[in-house]
C-alpha cells in the first residue's frame, strides 16, 4: 500500500518453550532443559523433519543447519545481499570530503588584557568566527535546547538565523533591538526548546549527515552541562555506537562556578561520567587560547585526512576573568601538542634571594580554578617564599588513555623500546609534590595516581552543590587560593622545612575553622 503497517502480535511469554516454561515469570531463569521440553519445543517450531527424538535424548540439542539450497538459507543469503553483505559497513553517498579548520588561535594570541570574559562567551565567538568562514562556514550548526541568549548565541540569530521550515510569522518581542530574534527557513541554529532529548536527536541527525545526505555537518551543541551526560547519556551513547561526530559543549559548567542555581545545576562529575564513553573526547580548558587550539584540533581530528568518529565534549563556564597571553617559553606548535595531551606548564614562580634554597610544589589546575590556583601561587612564594610551577590540566581523560595504552604496549613490546606516557614524562620534570585542584570531583585527577611517583593530593567538589557565592561555595569545598595554600604547606610537612610555617600562620589562614 505504500503507507506504514502496523502489525498487533497477541503471544505468551515463553510460548516456545513448551506447557511446562510458558507464561511463567521463572522463563529467563530456565538455564537447561530436560529431553521432553527440547521434544515440545522442536513440536512448536516445526522441525521434526531435522532433529530426532533420539537426537535429544541427552538433553544437549544439536545445531541445525538446512542444506545450502533450503528455503531457509535462500531466504537469509539474499536479504544478507541486500543489506550490503555478512558484517555492517557504511556505504558512503560519495568520498568524505576534508574540512580544513580555519586559524582559530589568531584572536586569542594576545588574550583580553583587563577585559573579563568568561569561557563560555568564547565558545560563542569561536562559533560565530567558524560560520563566517568561507569554506566550513555553511556547515556549522549551533544546537541549543533553550534560549540561545543563555550561552551568548544572540549575535548569531541575525547573521545566520534560527532554523523555522516556514520562515518566521510574527514580530518577536524584542523585534526593535540589533540582535533581535531571527528565524529563517534557511537559519542555521537549531533552538529546539526545553528539551535536551530532542536536542541530542537533532544532533545525531547532523552528525551522521555524511552518512545520511553525502554531507558532512559541523554541529555545536551547547547545553547546561548538568543536563547531558546526566540526563541524555544513553543517547550520547548512540551517538558513539553509530559513528556520529561533533562538539557536545556543556556550557554553565561546575559545581562552584554557576552559583546561584543550586544542586540542581551545579554539575560536578560530568567529566567522571564521559570518562567510560569510548567515543568521547572530553577536555575541561582555563583559557581562551586552549579553547581555541581544543576546537581547532577536534574539527581537524573528526573531519580532516585522517578523520576519526569521535565527538568532543568541551566544558565552559559562566565565570569571567582577564584571558591571559599565549605562554612566552613555549612555541605555538609545541603549545598546541601539550594542550591536546591533556597538561602543559603555563607559568612558574621563583624565589629571586640570592640564598634561596626555596621548597617548591607543582600546582595542577582546569576550568575556572586557573586564576584561583595562580593566586595560590603568588601567596606561597610573596608569604612563604615557597616556589610553584602552575600546570593547566586540560584533560584528564587525554592523560588517563594516553597511559593505558603505554602500558598495555609496555606488557607486550618484546624486544621494542618501552613506552614512556605524557604523565610520567610530566612528573619526571616535576619531581616535588603535586597538588590537583578542580571544580570537579576528587576522583576525576584521583584516577591518574597509578603513574604518579610523588606526593599527589587532590582538592574537588564532592557532594552535592549549594546556593551561595562562589567565594563562600569554594572556601566550603576548600577548593579556594587559602586551601590551596594550606594544601601545599601540610604537602611539605614530610621535607621538614613548612611545618613552623604552616603552624605560625594558621590562624591567618582559616585553618582552626576548616578542620
Amino acid at each position: 500500500s505504500g503507507k506504514p503497517t502496523a502489525i498487533l502480535a497477541k503471544t505468551v511469554k515463553g510460548w516456545d518453550l513448551g506447557k511446562g516454561i510458558e507464561a511463567r515469570n521463572a522463563a529467563h531463569a530456565v538455564k537447561q532443559m530436560k529431553a521432553k521440553d527440547l521434544i515440545e519445543l522442536r513440536d512448536r517450531l516445526g522441525l521434526e523433519q531435522y532433529v530426532s527424538n533420539e537426537a535429544l535424548k541427552d538433553d544437549l540439542p544439536p545445531y541445525i543447519r538446512p542444506s545450502s539450497n533450503s528455503p531457509e538459507i535462500s531466504y537469509l543469503l539474499e536479504h544478507r545481499h541486500d543489506l550490503g553483505g555478512f558484517l555492517p559497513k557504511r556505504n558512503l553517498l560519495k568520498p568524505k570530503p576534508e574540512l580544513n579548520a580555519p586559524s582559530l588561535l589568531d584572536d586569542f594570541v594576545e588574550g583580553s588584557n583587563s577585559q573579563l570574559v568568561s569561557t563560555t562567551g568564547v565558545m560563542a565567538r569561536i562559533i560565530r568566527n567558524l560560520s563566517r568562514d568561507q569554506e566550513i562556514g555553511k556547515r556549522i550548526v549551533p544546537i541549543v535546547p533553550d534560549e540561545g541568549r543563555s550561552f551568548g548565541l544572540e549575535s548569531l540569530f541575525s547573521e545566520i538565523g534560527i532554523y523555522a521550515p516556514f520562515g518566521q510569522h510574527y514580530v518577536p518581542v524584542d523585534a526593535d533591538l540589533i540582535l533581535k530574534y531571527r528565524e529563517s527557513s534557511t537559519g542555521q541554529i537549531l533552538e529546539e526548546g526545553i528539551t535536551e532529548a530532542g536536542s541530542m536527536a537533532s544532533f545525531i541527525a547532523a552528525s551522521t549527515s555524511c552518512v545520511t545526505f553525502g554531507e558532512p555537518i559541523i554541529p555545536f551543541f551547547m547545553f547546561y552541562s548538568m543536563f547531558g551526560f546526566q540526563r541524555i547519556g544513553d543517547l550520547i551513547w548512540a551517538l558513539g555506537d553509530i559513528r556520529g561526530k561533533g562538539f557536545l559543549v556543556g556550557t554553565t559548567a561546575g559545581r562552584t562556578t554557576y552559583a546561584g542555581e543550586g544542586l540542581q545545576h551545579e554539575d560536578g562529575h560530568s567529566h567522571l561520567t564521559a570518562l567510560s564513553y569510548p567515543a568521547i573526547v572530553s577536555f575541561d580548558p582555563s583559557f581562551a587560547y586552549e579553547l581555541a587550539i581544543i576546537v581547532e584540533h577536534g574539527i581537524a581530528d573528526m573531519y580532516g585526512p585522517n578523520q576519526r568518529d569521535v565527538s568532543y565534549y568541551i566544558t565552559t563556564y559562566n565565570e569571567a576573568y582577564p584571558m591571559p597571553k599565549i605562554p612566552e617559553h613555549l612555541q605555538v606548535d609545541q603549545l598546541k601538542k601539550e594542550v591536546i595531551s591533556g597538561i602543559y606548564k603555563y607559568s612558574e614562580t621563583k624565589n629571586e634571594k640570592e640564598d634561596s634554597n626555596s621548597e617548591k610544589v607543582a600546582i595542577w589546575f582546569s576550568g575556572p580554578l586557573g586564576p584561583v590556583a595562580i593566586r595560590a601561587g603568588e601567596i606561597l612564594i610573596n608569604n612563604y617564599e615557597i616556589e610553584s610551577e602552575m600546570w593547566s590540566l586540560t584533560s584528564v581523560k587525554q592523560l588517563r588513555q594516553d597511559a593505558l595504552e603505554a602500558d598495555s604496549f609496555n606488557r607486550t613490546r618484546g624486544s621494542q623500546p618501552e613506552k614512556i606516557s605524557r604523565i610520567e614524562e610530566v612528573c619526571d620534570i616535576i619531581k616535588s609534590p603535586i597538588l590537583t585542584v578542580t571544580d570537579y570531583v576528587r576522583s576525576l585527577p584521583d584516577l591518574l595516581g597509578p603513574w604518579i611517583n610523588c606526593p599527589f593530593i587532590t582538592l574537588g567538589t564532592d557532594g552535592f552543590g549549594l546556593s551561595d557565592s562562589r567565594p563562600d561555595l569554594r572556601a566550603y569545598f576548600q577548593i579556594d587560593e587559602t586551601s590551596i595554600v594550606i594544601a601545599a604547606l601540610r604537602s611539605l610537612e614530610r621535607y621538614g622545612e613548612a611545618e613552623s610555617l604552616f603552624n605560625s600562620h594558621s590562624e591567618q589562614l582559616g585553618h582552626d575553622s576548616r578542620n
